[in-house]
């Protein structure tokens, strides 16, 4: 991204108006980190978390609210199901959760 790319980002998401030698000086003192981890070792497999809602229409006694109900399913990455390969973890978190 360039600077002026950034100075619009900031002013459209957090309404700053920063200076192009702030986000230099910023962006100078990060580089080596950031290199550093796009060079880091990768793990073999990494777990992926995935979230799945449907919304509801839910009636009380005297009203009636939309609600998420959720699933939650973690598991490791390359299993395409935790039944179908005993080396995979088993799904953790699993059930029905209700958000507001």
């Amino acid at each position: 991204m360039t600077v002026r790319e950034i100075q619009g980002h900031l002013v459209e998401l957090y309404g700053i108006d920063v200076c192009a030698d702030l986000i230099s000086t910023i962006a100078d003192a990060v580089l080596e980190r950031v290199a550093e981890w796009q060079n880091r070792p990768l793990e073999a497999s990494y777990p992926l978390v995935f979230f799945d809602a449907l919304r509801v229409k839910i009636r009380d006694e005297v009203s009636a609210a939309r609600r998420s109900i959720s699933r939650r399913v973690l598991r490791p990455t390359g299993c395409a199901s935790a039944s179908q390969d005993r080396h995979c973890a088993r799904p953790e978190g699993r059930g029905v959760q209700t958000s507001r």
